[in-house]
């Protein structure tokens, strides 16, 4: 077997792989052999199936599944060996490749075109200027956070008299055409009806001021126009709705009311942990370092796109186009056309860029990621999704043991150690630039990336 490589250009070639036939005949020969001591075939008791015949059935497809073995190993062990940067992966010549034939070749040529990846000097210095926005944390902003708090871990208490806002809670009941309840038709006991959330004006005017006791007759088509809602209401499934009657009869059985929770201990130790606020003052200190937290992400992605955009827009390097425009069309099976790539080639040429940035960062300045530093991250990511549920304070060895979980699945692991190198290589960028900070209200920081967009 021989591999040759040819230059077209900086940034294209081809590899040709030559493979003859003492390359494969000997497995080829015991791949027949085996074949024939296993396959069943009818008239002929198991292993005694004359050679000719399997031969003739079996030669051809375990000839190209051993070519094909031959030139991937192959293929890859070269590129590895030769430390070639390509881009994209390579793709069998459209101008060069010959059709195989089977039946009567001995030798075999595969060739494959290359798209090659440029060399890159990337300066990042003090130089460089990029700016770094930062928001500036008011009372105003406090109080929208303390009042999302008191509603989160808010509840619902017993009221005599609805009001416009309340949640009515009772017994709904299928009825017959004639208005009478339908004992074999639908009953759903405790059924919730939020008044403001209502579709029907003129039942919402009715139920404020309901009390137990007090029936409504519901359309429930009218009343909850989103299936999801009524199908949930009535637990039913949503393909099922059209077969469900309009009306229904409604008793209330509770009126309730959402009662925030009051700002004070019992609220601090359920937002931040038993004992670790103790005072309001601390309470909203502790509220500002966590808006703080939350904008840091947004402040760092909006400074990752500023340094990409600058750094990629410095970048002195041609790719190999009509390369990369043929593997995006040939790699994704029908799913983009040409013109499609043509349109959107500039989004994919600067990402790619960016990835070769990226790496020469990385590769130049021998930045590496640990396994302790991606279950950090994992963990923090387990917190997010617990606070998202409302639960605020989760303990170390619980946060641990979720994550563990989470790292076990190869694509998930993957993706966090993706993104601590991401994180890894923003922060060497903002170490080695010039920060030019800025402090701006929500409004402004938010207005930041609408212009993105």
């Amino acid at each position: 077997m021989n591999i040759v490589r040819e230059n077209k250009d900086a940034l294209n070639a081809v590899l040709r792989i030559q493979i003859e036939k003492n390359d494969y005949e000997q497995q080829l020969t015991e791949k027949l052999k085996e074949y024939r001591r296993t396959v069943q075939m009818p008239g002929f008791r198991k292993g005694m199936v004359p050679p000719g015949m399997i031969n003739k059935m079996y030669r051809k497809p375990l000839l190209l599944d051993q070519l094909n073995k031959i030139v991937s190993e192959n293929l890859n062990k070269y590129i590895q060996e030769e430390k070639l940067n390509i881009l994209g992966e390579p793709l069998s010549s459209a101008t060069e490749q010959k059709p195989l034939d089977l039946d009567t070749q001995e030798d075999f040529e595969f060739v494959f075109d290359l798209g090659l990846a440029p060399e890159i000097d990337v300066n990042i210095s003090p130089k460089m200027k990029i700016p770094y926005y930062t928001v500036k944390v008011d009372d105003k902003m406090i109080d929208t956070y303390a009042e999302g708090y008191a509603s989160r871990f808010g509840k619902y208490e017993p009221e005599e008299i609805a009001g416009e806002e309340d949640l009515l809670k009772g017994n709904l009941e299928q009825l017959k055409e004639e208005g009478e309840t339908d004992p074999e038709g639908i009953m759903v006991e405790s059924a919730p009806v939020s008044i403001k959330l209502l579709g029907d004006d003129e039942l919402k005017k009715k139920m404020t001021g309901a009390i137990i006791g007090d029936i409504f007759e519901i359309n429930v088509l009218k009343a909850f126009p989103n299936e999801a809602d009524r199908a949930a209401l009535l637990n039913v499934k949503k393909e099922d709705l059209e077969s469900v009657p309009d009306m229904f009869r409604f008793t209330v059985n509770e009126v309730l009311r959402f009662q925030k929770a009051e700002l004070n201990k019992d609220l601090y130790d359920l937002v931040f942990g038993k004992d670790q606020v103790t005072t309001e003052e601390d309470f909203r200190g502790r509220i500002n370092e966590t808006i703080l937290s939350d904008y840091t992400m947004d402040s760092n992605y909006k400074f990752f796109m500023d340094a990409r955009d600058k750094i990629v827009d410095s970048l002195k390097a041609e790719l190999p186009v009509e390369f990369l425009k043929r593997w995006i069309l040939e790699t994704n099976d029908g799913k983009i056309t040409q013109e499609d790539i043509e349109k959107d080639f500039g989004h994919f040429e600067k990402d790619l860029k960016w990835q070769m940035v990226r790496d020469h960062i990385i590769r130049e300045n021998k930045i590496e990621v640990t396994a302790e530093e991606v279950l950090e991250i994992a963990k923090q990511v387990t917190l997010r999704q617990f606070r998202n549920y409302g639960m605020m304070s989760i303990p170390d060895n619980y946060l641990e043991s979720y994550a563990q979980e989470t790292l076990k699945k190869e694509e998930d692991r993957r993706k966090l150690y993706e993104q601590k190198y991401h994180e890894k290589v923003i922060e060497f960028i903002k170490e080695n630039v010039k920060l030019d900070k800025k402090e701006l209200s929500a409004e402004k920081f938010a207005e930041l990336f609408k212009q993105k967009e």
